[in-house]
């Protein structure tokens, strides 16, 4: 499966720890829902499906 896939299947993407390897932009154009209990996502524009706590 691929990684866009699995993010369109996921109900909610759960951000618990800050990467700086990881594409934040790709995740947000493919989730459904995001919360991001770290605010790494800070940077994104769209932010309609990104919560932060």
């Amino acid at each position: 499966m691929t990684k866009h896939k699995t993010l369109q299947e996921s109900d909610l993407v759960m951000v618990t720890a800050a990467h700086s390897n990881l594409d934040y932009g790709f995740v947000q154009q493919h989730a459904k829902a995001i919360f991001d209990t770290k605010n790494v996502m800070k940077a994104i524009k769209n932010r309609d499906n990104i919560e932060v706590l």
